[in-house]
């Protein structure tokens, strides 16, 4: 609320008292939590808008957290610490540190660097920078799918529909496209595609120049990739596809939603028609193509047997069944394999070829009906039909209950939850919701660092001449019994005498 505006005008809060015309807002009337209703929000304030952040060393007794402002400044940081591990999301690394044990020493935020976060549009695809959020890059994809002709953005398409089952959404918005590539996950949704579609990532480094590697060759093993410890992953660059080129996602989890894959896959293949043996005979034949998967190795693989069987034939069934013979030498996920599954993840390979041929059957025949017409046989087509989820469907069952006179028909009948109705909304208040008063205590427990022990004495004298601490209280606060329990009244509210476990009170 305004206390005192010097030019007599409102300024801008909900619950402002002061108007320009000099009479109380609506808002101030109000005595609800000083004008503040339970569905508004706080006005963000707009000189924090406009702040200028600044580069952060923060240094710890476990490690020493960086946040560059600039490609400059993150690149220096790199090439004095060849450990320092990139923070995006923290989807990964802050499950490595957390559950993994992971000792990084030397951190950084790429967060607030604005060269990672760049997009360029050309004419021959995008430019993507490594910091641009898998939410960032979706809402890109679909933006392109919707403004350039349908044929360039065929693998777009693809890459939006795969992100759609990414993880979830809160992953998505924090997790970064350089973290998804550079952390090299073999099962990871994202760089088959990458491979597969012919993208390039580009690295930086301090005092050299930046390079260009081809996706397909970016991945050397279990988590390896080739970048040196002081290079970092600047762009990802994907090329449009071409009039009759074609690209498609396949992913197979235990579950649609967000679930790690079974087995992913991305596949692309461009087509152009030549001369056949007679006269006026015209055929289509595979003149390039990508078939990368996930899940069935210790890194993402290019299919290159299954590439060789493809390239240069006529896109026919006999082409596929030589691809898929071909194929069973680039995955051969054994029985004993990290895993396990081996026979399901190689049927799954398999399947994802089967499906990506029907798929580019039923759109060449749309593109071209004269000058191609497969051969499928009936029931193929449902192949390549796209997954839709079903409207969700419920039924609640209510037990007529008999009226009585002597009141008894109350028992057994069915009542609204009394706030079912502001729960469903959204309009529901809960304690976290109501603003905080002016002068909060809040309460902090003091837990027990040892397993079991004596407990000889709890000195809080360097806490209490902290700014801001009113005081401590323990057992001896306690104004009735210490004791409590369900059943048995066998447990102390702050232990007196000695511990039992780390995190006692």
């Amino acid at each position: 609320m305004c206390d005192k505006p010097a030019d007599g005008k409102c300024c801008g809060g909900g619950g402002c008292a002061a108007k320009s015309n000099g009479e109380p807002s609506p808002a101030a009337a109000d005595d609800n939590h000083d004008g503040v209703k339970p569905s508004s929000e706080p006005i963000f304030p707009k000189e924090l808008k406009g702040r200028k952040p600044t580069a952060l060393r923060l240094s710890g007794p476990l490690c020493t957290w960086y946040r560059p402002t600039n490609l400059e400044q993150l690149l220096t940081l790199k090439s004095a610490h060849n450990d320092l591990k990139l923070v995006g999301g923290n989807s990964e690394v802050g499950i490595e540190m957390k559950f993994k044990d992971a000792g990084y020493r030397h951190l950084a935020a790429v967060t607030h660097v604005p060269e990672l976060s760049k997009i360029r549009v050309t004419d021959r695809g995008i430019e993507v920078g490594a910091g641009v959020t898998l939410t960032g890059l979706q809402e890109l994809l679909l933006q392109q799918v919707a403004k350039q002709p349908p044929h360039k953005t065929r693998g777009f398409a693809a890459a939006a529909e795969q992100l759609r089952w990414f993880a979830g959404r809160q992953i998505r918005n924090v997790g970064t496209l350089g973290g998804n590539v550079a952390t090299a996950s073999p099962i990871s949704d994202l760089n088959p595609l990458w491979m597969a579609f012919g993208a390039v990532f580009r690295l930086a480094s301090q005092g050299r120049q930046a390079r260009e590697v081809p996706a397909s060759k970016f991945f050397l093993g279990y988590r390896k990739v080739d970048m040196a410890p002081w290079e970092l992953l600047l762009s990802v660059r994907i090329p449009f596809t071409g009039p009759s080129e074609f690209a498609k996602e396949f992913k197979q989890a235990p579950r649609r939603d967000d679930d790690i894959a079974i087995v992913n896959a991305g596949m692309r293949v461009s087509l152009e028609q030549q001369a056949g043996a007679e006269a006026g005979d015209q055929t289509w034949v595979v003149a390039d193509v990508g078939i990368a998967y996930g899940g069935v190795a210790p890194k993402s693989i290019m299919a290159e047997k299954a590439m060789a069987a493809l390239r240069g034939q006529p896109w026919c069934q006999e082409t596929l069944d030589a691809a898929l013979a071909a194929l069973g030498e680039d995955v051969n996920v054994a029985p004993t394999a990290p895993g396990g599954r081996g026979e399901y993840r190689n049927s799954l390979a398999a399947s994802f070829l089967f499906k990506f041929y029907v798929h580019v059957c039923l759109a060449m025949q749309a593109a071209h009906p004269d000058s191609f017409k497969p051969q499928l046989p009936p029931g193929y087509a449902s192949a390549a039909a796209a997954y839709h989820r079903p409207p969700v469907r419920g039924v609640q069952f209510h037990h007529a209950v008999p009226e009585a006179d002597d009141g008894s028909a109350e028992v057994g009948k069915d009542y609204r939850h009394m706030s079912a109705d502001l729960q469903v909304s959204g309009q529901a208040q809960y304690t976290d919701d109501v603003p905080l008063p002016p002068n909060t205590l809040h309460a902090a427990f003091v837990t027990s660092s040892k397993p079991h022990a004596k407990l000889l004495k709890v000195d809080a004298s360097a806490a209490l001449r902290l700014r801001g601490v009113v005081g401590y209280y323990g057992a001896k606060d306690v104004p009735g019994s210490n004791i409590i329990g369900p059943i048995m009244l066998d447990e102390e509210v702050f232990a007196t005498d000695k511990v039992t476990c780390v995190g006692q009170v």
